[in-house]
């Protein structure tokens, strides 16, 4: 454990390669390794690119992909997303609170990732209706009650086009 620890600390990938890549030079010491993008890495690309331009559905990515000759499922996809082993990035239970840079091909440059990562946190870009409803009721869920110390709700009567706190 130790040994795998360090190695991992230094930037090598000593377990397992994901989705996309290929490990060259097995059976030497993972310093020896060299980890490159294969072809289901080239067509795994797309699915960030898909998501940044078009923000199209997880379910969508997985079906144009599987178009491109890559079986993938949503749940992996999602996952896959939010890996940072695609941008070069080493967090692993075994070196807890610690980021390390990989030393293996970069499949996605860094700012694509968080970008996705954002778009699937939802910070990216907030529907029309949740912008307007916010700058209507601004307070919403800041004015809380006197006795009972819940936060207030807010709704728009919609026939008569009153503002109900």
């Amino acid at each position: 454990m130790n040994g795998m620890k360090e190695r991992l600390s230094e930037g090598y990938w000593s377990l397992t390669v994901r989705l996309g890549y290929t490990k060259l030079n097995k059976g030497q010491k993972a310093d020896k390794h060299k980890i490159v993008v294969n072809q289901d890495g080239k067509i795994l690309k797309r699915a960030w690119e898909w998501k940044i331009k078009y923000n199209y559905t997880n379910r969508a990515i997985v079906e144009r992909l599987s178009k491109a000759g890559l079986k993938i499922n949503e749940r992996k996809l999602s996952q896959t997303f939010r890996n940072p082993f695609y941008c070069s990035k080493i967090v692993c239970s075994f070196l807890p609170g610690q980021v390390i840079d990989v030393k293996h091909e970069i499949l996605i440059k860094p700012e694509v990732f968080f970008k996705v990562l954002d778009i699937l946190k939802g910070r990216f870009e907030k529907s029309r209706h949740s912008t307007a409803i916010s700058r209507q009721m601004p307070l919403k869920r800041f004015v809380s009650c006197a006795e009972c110390g819940n936060s207030t709700t807010g709704y728009l009567q919609k026939q008569k086009k009153h503002l109900l706190l």
